[in-house]
């Protein structure tokens, strides 16, 4: 860490990070809905810059140094150098999201408004998403009037049902994860409504992951004789639940999520394709990425697919990240990404599992930050969440807590 010590007082400190917390939270907010990103993408630029004038300290550890070198190459750099159109709104999201890991050096106990957010912006998304399945002409006026513009790919509040989703299930993790003495009724009601929308999402693989990530609290939030009796029952409690989708599925079909996922799998016995046709997006990925050698090593530029994409119209993404990125940024680009995201992920899970016996904050975040990265990595290899500012907005800030997190144990440890 560069430290340039700051003997103003801790309160000019607590004025820049609240500036920033808030410019991010607009930023986040902006982009799921696609209005005033330009103004959002600047005022957090501005309260980053603030943040380090002011308290005079900027963040360098192995975790932020490998992700702004990624970065700074993939997309920036490459996109600067293969994409004739180039548009500064393209590239800044990754910019931003760079901001929280390389300023940030605020305790715990600072992310409780980060926090509260996302969980306030999920409960609001889920109730969207549920008004535009059962009260569709109400929804319509305020979606027209909130998004702006209208299209019947919007869901929610977001500019897509994809998108509402993923902020979703971003909400659960935090409940299941911060609950910060949340009266035990209104945190189980708020996971079973955040759970409800989910279901009309359409969403398999996000579907999927609040099912998981719903289990995994459920075995894991309690004391050692508990978790045995938990997991004797887990027979039990799994029968119960595919009784329960069998009959969700006869009495509702194939219009949400469980009825997908079961289609799915009959779809999958019966040999039949499983992907929506996915996989024919993915073979012109595969074919771009193998034209040449120079491809295969480095791809065929940061943005090329779409450009180079024409078998569907409505389609600009692989809808799979890692064969995206494999395309274009080949070989070298894929390796990189993919070794930062497994080291902050196995940061992560090092630090929950040394952390799991307090009963503090620091664990809760970091279950909620090892939460937050599984998600975006589960979610990579079925849908776009490393181009979406939304989806990587909300990575890199799991990122910058698994930063501040493993700062304190690290201060720890020397205090000993």
């Amino acid at each position: 860490m560069l430290s340039l010590k700051n003997a103003a007082g801790q309160h000019i400190k607590a004025d820049a990070w609240n500036f920033f917390t808030v410019c991010w939270m607009l930023t986040l907010l902006s982009s799921s809905i696609g209005r005033y990103m330009n103004y959002s993408y600047g005022g957090t630029l501005i309260a980053f810059f603030i943040y380090i004038i002011r308290t005079r300290r900027i963040n360098f550890n192995y975790i932020n140094m490998l992700w702004g070198m990624f970065i700074g190459i993939f997309p920036l750099l490459d996109y600067l150098f293969h994409t004739p159109e180039f548009l500064l709104i393209d590239i800044l999201g990754y910019v931003v999201s760079l901001c929280g890991i390389f300023a940030v050096n605020e305790p715990v106990r600072r992310f409780d408004g980060i926090i509260l957010f996302i969980k306030l912006r999920a409960l609001i998304e889920a109730f969207f998403v549920l008004l535009q399945q059962f009260a569709y002409p109400v929804y319509v006026k305020f979606a027209w009037r909130i998004l702006g513009t209208w299209n019947y790919d919007a869901g929610g509040m977001a500019l897509n049902i994809s998108l509402s989703a993923y902020i979703i299930v971003f909400g659960i993790g935090a409940f299941l994860f911060c609950r910060n003495k949340m009266n035990s009724g209104l945190h189980i009601t708020a996971i079973l409504f955040c759970f409800i929308a989910i279901i009309y999402t359409d969403k398999r693989t996000i579907m999927f992951v609040a099912l998981t990530l719903c289990m995994i609290a459920y075995f894991i939030n309690c004391n050692k004789k508990t978790r045995i009796r938990r997991l004797l029952m887990l027979p039990v409690l799994v029968i119960c639940i595919v009784g329960f989708s069998i009959l969700f599925y006869r009495a509702f079909g194939n219009e949400n999520a469980i009825g997908r996922i079961i289609e799915t799998l009959i779809n999958y016995s019966e040999q039949k394709d499983i992907t929506n046709s996915r996989s024919q997006i993915q073979a012109v990925a595969w074919k771009l990425w193998g034209e040449s050698n120079q491809s295969k090593w480095f791809g065929i530029g940061w943005g090329e697919f779409k450009h180079n994409f024409t078998l569907f119209k409505n389609t600009s993404q692989a809808h799979n990240i890692y064969i995206q990125l494999l395309c274009e940024t080949g070989i070298a680009g894929l390796v990189c990404f993919v070794s930062v995201q497994l080291t902050c992920l196995l940061s992560s899970l090092y630090l929950f599992i040394r952390l799991f016996g307090e009963d503090s904050s620091r664990r809760n975040l970091m279950g909620f930050s090892l939460t937050g990265q599984l998600i975006f990595g589960i979610y990579g290899f079925t849908g776009n969440p490393f181009y979406d500012s939304t989806c990587y907005l909300m990575y890199f800030m799991m990122i910058t807590i698994l930063i501040v997190v493993r700062r304190s144990c690290r201060l720890e440890r020397r205090q000993l």
